[in-house]
């Protein structure tokens, strides 16, 4: 026998004496456990971290400001501008516009691929939970009959008996 099936005295219940010593308040009845519902907080904590993905990759680092004029003075030293502008600071002006036009662009990509991942996540995660919560569903379907009440100031009539249809006789032959 184990420790914690071992008793050391009579059980109230079996014996007849009261549950309780006098002077104690009775205990409150156990409560059921309820449900952990840890799902939602995942799913909310993986949305979390999309968004911080998408706001990070968006305001992060790229080639703008001091960086893309650095490259675009790299680019048009040495006389390569003559083919294309009309100046250097021509080249370097247009370069470093270029270089951050093309950094809006690699951000604005990158940000459809991360909300394109996000709704993917989304929809696949939501997917799964709800076919596990139509899968781990109560399967007995209550069906409950209530009665009508009456029309107001008319007394309930019973409705008739059930009758079944006439049996349809076939064309004569």
């Amino acid at each position: 026998m184990s420790r914690k099936n071992r008793t050391t005295g009579p059980q109230p219940e079996a014996s007849g004496m009261a549950a309780y010593p006098p002077g104690y308040p009775p205990r409150a009845p156990a409560q059921a456990k309820r449900k952990r519902r840890i799902f939602p907080w995942l799913f909310l904590l993986a949305n979390v971290v999309f968004l911080i993905w998408l706001i990070a990759g968006l305001v992060g680092g790229s080639n703008s400001g001091a960086d893309a004029h650095t490259q675009a003075i790299a680019q048009c030293s040495g006389n390569q501008w003559q083919g294309l502008f009309k100046s250097y600071q021509d080249c370097v002006t247009h370069y470093g516009n270029g270089l951050n036009a093309a950094s809006d662009v690699g951000k604005g990509i990158g940000a459809a691929l991360i909300i394109g991942l996000w709704v993917a996540f989304d929809v696949i995660v939501g997917g799964i939970y709800l076919a596990f919560r139509l899968a781990t569903r109560n399967k007995q379907p209550q069906v409950v009959y209530v009665q009508q009440p009456p029309y107001p100031n008319q007394p309930y009539q019973q409705p008739p008996p059930y009758q079944p249809p006439p049996e349809k006789k076939g064309p004569e032959s």
